[in-house]
């Protein structure tokens, strides 16, 4: 990353952590991202997804709006949902996506497992679900605005469109991808719209394998919380990176 940060530090689109705030950083945000990295990543891969999978984003506007006003608890907001799902799949009907009914059966564990954890942070956003995404590190303000998260073990998707009025992005992300791609030769790739699907079966690819191992999950996470609970500005930021990247 300190590559990238080199390469296109001066450049007008360039920014630096630019929704930086100190809560992002913080324990309850951070073990929300710990427990729902087994809807993101696995050993086998996941499914395609252009964002960071949640417990709330399997949830029907309906139940959302349950859980958000207290008439439902989340687990079965969740139950209600997998039940629905069981009786598409019973009818023949198309589910999207495809492992919608295996992740929220791991919702379900995850709620269960954690309940207390859960309900404090519900309680703490006022039982409203936001849209969890890990802390962004750099932001280029050309077409779509293509993102890195702070922590390499959260990274996704780095994308954007590349014609028309986005045409000015794809400079941009070559360049990206040929720094990302000289230090992560087996973990990123180039892509588009078309190459999520397999040419033969017309079938979703499998991304976002999982090479960690629970130990060095576990070491991450308690590392980060010990690191950046005191971040007061954003050069310090990258100071408690440095530091991160020396535990780990």
């Amino acid at each position: 990353m300190e590559e990238i940060r080199k390469h296109f530090t001066g450049r007008e689109y360039f920014k630096e952590l630019p929704q930086y705030e100190h809560s992002v950083f913080n324990g309850d945000t951070l073990r929300m991202l710990d427990l729902t990295e087994a809807l993101n990543f696995a050993d086998k891969g996941r499914d395609f997804a252009w964002r960071w999978n949640t417990v709330s984003s399997l949830l029907s506007n309906e139940s959302e709006k349950g859980v958000r006003t207290g008439q439902m608890p989340l687990k079965q907001a969740l139950l209600m949902e997998e039940r629905e799902v069981l009786t598409m799949i019973e009818h023949g009907e198309h589910v999207c996506p495809t492992s919608k009914l295996e992740d929220l059966k791991m919702s379900t564990k995850i709620v269960e497992n954690n309940e207390p954890e859960m309900e404090k942070f519900l309680s703490a956003t006022g039982r409203y679900l936001p849209v969890l995404s890990p802390p962004i590190l750099f932001e280029f303000c050309v077409g779509e605005h293509p993102m890195l998260p702070v922590f390499g073990r959260h990274f996704k998707i780095c994308s954007s469109k590349v014609s028309g009025s986005c045409r000015e992005a794809e400079a941009v992300m070559t360049e990206l991808y040929q720094i990302l791609h000289k230090y992560f030769p087996g973990s990123v790739q180039e892509w588009w719209d078309e190459s999520i699907y397999d040419e033969e079966t017309g079938q979703p690819l499998i991304w976002f394998k999982s090479t960690g191992t629970k130990e060095k999950k576990s070491l991450f996470y308690s590392s980060v919380l010990q690191l950046f609970k005191d971040v007061p500005d954003e050069e310090s930021v990258h100071t408690a990176r440095g530091r991160l990247a020396v535990q780990m």
